[in-house]
């Protein structure tokens, strides 16, 4: 058993970023989530910088969790089949089972099921991230812990929506990387990907996500090249990194909540038509003079005609090289929204971009609320952007954005 506790800690310490995360739920007010002295946190740092929970209460957790793991031999080593589920939760654990009525997500994290190891070395089961899922069963109903060890993982990685309840564990998100090099001129844009998700209830967590293709070029067309393509509902990315030039995160639709991510680009390096939280993420821009967006949203229908689209951009820290514009309406009712964001990047004075469409300057939601940086100032925006209230600007300061609880 102490060699299984080991194994376990080495592999989800720390616990901590649960008891952060159910914290943050459980506040409504946004100056209540700011950190404390102004403490921040670095993108490049595997685990956060200051820790605020209680280390024997985070022992304890892990005692209660270790108790439930299921074995290592729960599933064949030989013929990489799933043979169980985690037992069901019971005694101290029913703390757990109250998160579900807060971020089943985070339940479900907690209560990881099967796990299947990732590596080169004779301790894992898997060399491939790929071949790991295609071992999930399909229309799988428990969570299916997909844990990668170090390394940089060439391969295409396909969560087929027969799969939900797939969680990619790395070991740090400059440790883990999963990379490949595909383009819109060789797969199309929806294909470009390196790591598609189709997949419902997918968490992703201390993992770095790449596309390699080269920088677009001028009057060459089809060089969108994502890292990630998330199309499935309810998903959950903790401190992982994005690398692409143009298209780096296709939102493609869902509700997403993204907490402390690095997300590097070009061009439209955030797009899609999901609803998606970011919260203390950080946008880095790496365009050249002033072409570019950071983000290009597609809602193009209005109220919740279909599922609800818009992009909220919340404590997120935008920085880099360029001029780009903080967001272009890629769809007719587009809406984007800064909150409390520290904009340190050359923004275009105008702001915003109307796609060359006159007629979205009338329906296209973009704004900010007191952001601050050399970036935020609102002098010179176009007219048809908004400076929000605190009314206007409250439903995108906390999760209910993504219409939490899952």
């Amino acid at each position: 058993m102490a060699d299984t506790r080991s194994w376990t800690w080495r592999a989800f310490a720390p616990m901590q970023f649960v008891y952060l995360l159910v914290s943050f739920l459980a506040v409504s007010n946004t100056a209540a989530l700011e950190p404390e002295g102004g403490t921040s946190y670095n993108h490049t740092d595997d685990e956060p910088q200051r820790r605020t929970f209680s280390t024997s209460h985070a022992h304890k957790s892990l005692e209660v969790f270790t108790a439930h793991l299921p074995s290592r031999s729960a599933w064949s080593t030989r013929s990489r089949q799933l043979r169980s589920q985690a037992p069901a939760a019971s005694g101290d654990h029913a703390r757990q089972l109250a998160w579900r009525s807060i971020f089943k997500n985070v339940s479900d994290y907690y209560d990881r099921g099967i796990v299947l190891v990732v590596g080169a070395d004779a301790t894992a089961e898997f060399t491939s991230i790929q071949d790991a899922i295609d071992q999930v069963p399909e229309f799988n109903t428990k969570r299916v812990t997909i844990y990668v060890k170090s390394g940089i993982y060439e391969e295409k990685v396909i969560i087929p929506a027969s799969k939900p309840y797939v969680t990619l564990q790395g070991e740090g998100r400059n440790r883990t990387i999963i990379s490949w090099h595909d383009t819109a001129a060789a797969a199309g844009t929806l294909m470009s990907a390196s790591v598609i998700v189709e997949s419902d209830h997918f968490i992703a967590r201390d993992i770095s996500f790449k596309n390699t293709a080269h920088a677009p070029v001028p009057n060459i067309t089809n060089m969108q090249a994502a890292a990630i393509r998330i199309s499935g509902d309810k998903a959950f990315l903790l401190r992982c990194n994005f690398y692409s030039h143009q298209d780096t995160l296709y939102d493609h639709q869902g509700r997403h909540y993204y907490f402390r991510c690095f997300i590097q680009g070009s061009e439209d390096f955030v797009f899609g038509a999901a609803r998606s939280l970011f919260q203390r993420c950080v946008l880095h821009s790496i365009a050249h003079g002033d072409g570019g967006a950071l983000v290009a949203q597609g809602k193009n229908f209005p109220g919740s005609i279909r599922m609800p689209s818009g992009f909220s951009f919340l404590q997120c820290h935008i920085k880099g090289t360029g001029m780009p514009y903080l967001g272009r309406a890629w769809g007719q009712y587009s809406t984007v929204v800064y909150s409390r964001c520290q904009i340190d990047a050359n923004i275009r004075p105008v702001g915003w971009y109307d796609w060359g469409l006159r007629e979205r300057e009338w329906t296209a939601y973009l704004g900010q609320f007191k952001c601050t940086g050399r970036g935020a100032n609102s002098t010179g925006r176009v007219s048809w952007s908004r400076e929000l209230t605190p009314e206007e600007a409250r439903p995108f300061q906390s999760v209910q954005f993504v219409d939490g609880p899952w």
